[in-house]
């Protein structure tokens, strides 16, 4: 079977980790259309106002680039805090800016630079399935589509946990 899509279905991504650089809104908008960005993942940083985000999006979505809200850590693998503190941020967000609303979440999580990733590999797999279930759970009660970063190798490690058996990747894959 012969698959075939357009260009204007694929999607051109970048990050941008500096939300700082957010006040300098059409510059960096116009940089997106210059270089036929149609997605751009925005690190979420409470400092940056909100207000900011806002104007931002605002400006993307004139030009038909979708904003995800992008942040994670390997601390979130274990560090409830972190992680419900930008899932806060975002249902904040999401109800004092409804006009100017993210199209969804990207996460970068990276357990693998986890201090015991070495030493205890199956534990911190199950810590992070957890925290991706939560993540979903989280993300489907502000009505997002949830992806995150997975690195090419992750389908070589393997699983078997309280989450069944097999294979990271396939399983994050299936849950996001």
């Amino acid at each position: 079977m012969l698959l075939s899509c357009s260009t204007k279905d694929l999607r051109k991504a970048t990050w941008l980790w500096d939300a700082t650089l957010l006040q300098d809104a059409e510059d960096i908008v116009s940089f997106l259309t210059t270089h036929r960005f149609n997605t751009v993942f925005v690190q979420i940083d409470e400092h940056v106002p909100q207000a900011i985000y806002a104007e931002f999006i605002q400006h993307a979505n004139e030009q038909h680039i979708a904003v995800y809200a992008l942040d994670g850590s390997p601390a979130w693998v274990t560090d409830d805090k972190l992680f419900h503190d930008y899932f806060q941020w975002l249902r904040d967000y999401t109800k004092h800016y409804a006009h100017a609303p993210f199209q969804g979440i990207h996460l970068d999580v990276e357990p693998y630079l986890r201090p015991n990733w070495h030493d205890d590999t199956a534990l911190v797999v199950e810590q992070f399935q957890a925290m991706i279930v939560q993540a979903q759970q989280q993300a489907a009660a502000l009505n997002l589509p949830i992806e995150a970063d997975l690195p090419f190798w992750f389908d070589e490690v393997a699983y078997s946990n309280a989450f069944g058996e097999g294979n990271v990747a396939q399983w994050v894959i299936e849950q996001l």
